[in-house]
């Protein structure tokens, strides 16, 4: 193309000068338009080879590369979700080991809180009847030393009068 444009250059220059600087101009605009639409059309072929070839490149991936990831990543899924599925059921069950756990621990305490009670009632009412028995004894000790101490006063009394 440019050897054309060259030639065509040389042999504009040689009719301009004999012709005259007018058509020179003319000739420069008319081989500017031409190659203008020459450039055109070769990037217009450019831009639909490009646009085939993504056109190409889109229908490989769709069709060939695609479904090979597709097969690839569910091939790697799989046993992946299955440790997954594994991993929370034994959560699940350990989740509810511990939950039984507590509820025995919680039912021991109860268990124990209500025998604790029950022993207190009973320490409390042993308590009420050692105090019942040493008031008993107290008071009986007490009329045993009245009576001591009253029959002391009637001996004394007795060796006062000598």
């Amino acid at each position: 193309m440019s050897s054309l444009i060259d030639r065509t250059e040389k042999n504009g220059e040689r009719r301009g000068r004999q012709r005259g600087g007018e058509k020179d101009r003319h000739l420069q605009t008319y081989f500017t338009a031409c190659e203008l639409t020459a450039l055109q059309e070769k990037r217009g072929l450019r831009e639909m080879r490009v646009l085939e070839n993504l056109k190409n490149m889109i229908h490989e991936a769709n069709e060939h590369t695609l479904p090979r990831c597709r097969e690839t990543v569910q091939g790697s899924l799989s046993p992946v979700l299955r440790r997954l599925q594994t991993a929370t059921n034994s959560v699940c069950r350990l989740q509810q080991r511990e939950q039984e756990r507590r509820k025995i621990h919680n039912d021991h305490l109860i268990t124990s809180e209500k025998q604790h009670v029950i022993q207190w009632e009973n320490f409390m009412k042993e308590q009420h009847n050692k105090q019942a028995e040493v008031d008993e004894e107290h008071r009986k000790a007490m009329e045993k030393l009245k009576e001591q101490y009253a029959q002391m006063e009637k001996d004394l009394a007795k060796f006062s009068t000598f």
